[in-house]
């Protein structure tokens, strides 16, 4: 996440639905964030695995990508 330089950014929530999608299924995430100073700009990185990843460490995922998130409310 970008905010201000000396800005502290809190992440209050963060879900994802369908919470356990099936192969090729889109999901949507939302993360409610602050900043004092706002935000300009928020990151989801997600990972890709050929096995199943429940009660797995995204640390042994191989394939790790970055997806930007748009503003939907808020400043």
């Amino acid at each position: 996440m970008k905010g201000s330089e000396h800005g502290a950014i809190i992440i209050l929530d963060v879900n994802a639905q369908p919470s356990q999608p099936a192969a090729n299924e889109p999901i949507k995430v939302t993360a409610h964030i602050q900043s004092p100073e706002g935000i300009e700009s928020a990151l989801v990185k997600y990972g890709l695995s050929d096995l199943p990843l429940t009660k797995s460490d995204m640390i042994n995922v191989a394939r790790v990508y970055d997806c930007a998130l748009s503003l939907e409310s808020g400043t």
